[in-house]
């Protein structure tokens, strides 16, 4: 296989490696040795023109910077409601469930497959699927009264968070 000819590679993308903040370093160094020699003609035609990306450059690591941010804030809030749900949570769901429907039948397998062991010892993933299993399954009607409606509405926050986070995490590896 032939090596591309090593002038029309960007040394800039190969350098930073798809790092905002390196990439932001590299354009503020570059506009700061510009600025040192501003008093040439030539170098100030070509500061005036970096400068304009220089800024584009600059709002878009802001934008990003935000979006992390914000990004980060839901995932600890879901994390937070995925712990909440393994402690007291589940346990009184399960209570209720239970009053209605034995371990051992299939209507409680329906519900919860594998009890309450995801909720509280599965990995991330394990809970928010059986938090999306156990919101699908709710919809049946397995019990009367004000628990169903505490346990969907929870369930709902829950799962909306989750997808939310889930369509800002893709977002996010994308844009780097």
């Amino acid at each position: 296989m032939k090596k591309i000819w090593h002038f029309l590679l960007n040394v800039f993308e190969i350098v930073t490696g798809g790092s905002f903040r390196l990439g932001l370093r590299i354009s503020q160094y570059h506009l700061g040795a510009l600025q040192a020699h501003i008093s040439i003609a030539l170098v100030l035609t070509l500061y005036n023109n970096y400068l304009l990306v220089h800024n584009d450059y600059n709002n878009a690591y802001s934008v990003w910077k935000t979006a992390f941010g914000k990004q980060l804030s839901k995932t600890q809030k879901v994390n937070k409601l995925l712990k909440k749900l393994s402690g007291t949570k589940i346990r009184k769901w399960d209570s209720a469930i239970q009053q209605v429907y034995e371990v051992d039948t299939v209507e409680y397998k329906a519900l919860l497959p594998d009890g309450r062991k995801p909720f509280q010892q599965g990995t991330q993933t394990e809970r928010k699927a059986a938090v999306k299993t156990l919101s699908d399954a709710i919809d049946g009607d397995f019990f009367a009264g004000n628990g169903k409606n505490r346990c969907r509405c929870v369930l709902y926050r829950v799962r909306r968070r989750i997808d939310r986070t889930e369509k800002c995490n893709k977002c996010h590896r994308n844009s780097k």
